[in-house]
């Protein structure tokens, strides 16, 4: 069977000689997640020194929490069966009967200029609550923004923090439970409501105080006019890190997240899908995709008339 055309194996080949077999593992297993602008995440690893972008780092763990990545297969229902990432997997967020249960993972990375981050930032997950009796009937995974500046005086860092049940049309209303929901924010979400309902609310810095989980809730256009009014050193503060998961006094929560994605003016583009390290017949067959490009590598070069 023929997989290529002449002149594009005449460029492979030459190219796969220069190709390790740790080279070609990390090629088969891009190619077997299928959309290769999408990152596929199979561990969380712990905060140490500057994680690399792109990774998901374990950033907060308190009391009993528990984070992790969970497989889907064999769930069964809703959070199998409608899994918008597939059943791969998710991360798996649970808090017990502690307000001190925290658990929260972060990406980092210098995502840019706060002002035009916060103005032209669109960004997406999908989440799954699970019912827990005499569980907290509100809280939700929540997105996390945090920003900080390096010059000025005064306390120049803070977070953002998108909580999915203000932005229910009733912030009484309690978030649906067993079903998946995706959320989509871009920067005039939750805009024009008064600050009681919709949008996002501050943890302090900036010289706004902090809305300890609450109002005022602004759209992140409006937070930029706040935040300016406020302190011009806002000016030079920059986003530097995304984080989502369950925070403290929220008790006996369940919840799983996949498919997170964010695009900064359309330009920086990055979605993570989630699925546990492969299992062993999965990885079986990407090391055989992998063997047979080191073998290419491997092939002695033809004669020369």
């Amino acid at each position: 069977m023929r997989f290529m055309s002449p002149s594009v194996s005449s460029l492979f080949l030459p190219i796969s000689r220069c190709l390790s077999l740790s080279a070609w593992l990390a090629i088969a297993l891009s190619v077997s997640t299928g959309w290769a602008q999408t990152t596929v995440i199979s561990e969380l690893l712990p905060t140490s020194g500057n994680p690399a972008e792109g990774t998901w780092v374990i950033t907060t763990q308190n009391g009993n929490a528990s984070i992790g990545i969970t497989g889907l297969s064999g769930q069964g229902g809703n959070l199998e069966n409608n899994a918008p990432g597939g059943a791969g997997g998710a991360f798996h967020f649970q808090t017990h009967f502690d307000n001190s249960d925290k658990a929260t993972i972060t990406t980092y990375s210098s995502f840019g200029n706060a002002v035009s981050v916060l103005q032209n930032l669109s960004i997406s997950y999908s989440y799954y609550k699970a019912t827990v009796s005499g569980g907290n009937a509100y809280a939700a995974p929540a997105i996390r923004l945090t920003i900080e500046s390096s010059s000025g005086t005064g306390d120049n860092y803070g977070q953002l923090v998108y909580e999915p049940y203000w932005n229910i049309s009733n912030s009484a209303t309690q978030t649906p439970l067993d079903t998946w929901q995706t959320i989509d924010i871009d920067s005039s979400t939750g805009g024009g409501d008064g600050d009681i309902i919709g949008g996002w609310w501050w943890t302090g810095g900036f010289e706004i105080d902090n809305g300890a989980g609450g109002p005022p809730l602004r759209s992140l256009d409006e937070w930029v006019s706040a935040f300016l009014a406020a302190d011009m050193d806002f000016l030079t503060g920059e986003v530097t890190a995304i984080s989502i998961g369950v925070g403290s006094y929220n008790q006996g929560v369940e919840a799983y997240v996949d498919t997170i994605t964010y695009s900064i003016d359309g330009g920086s583009n990055a979605s993570f899908s989630v699925s546990p390290v492969p299992e062993p017949s999965s990885f079986a067959m990407i090391l055989s995709a992998a063997i047979a490009g080191l073998v290419l590598t491997r092939r002695p070069p033809r004669p020369r008339a």
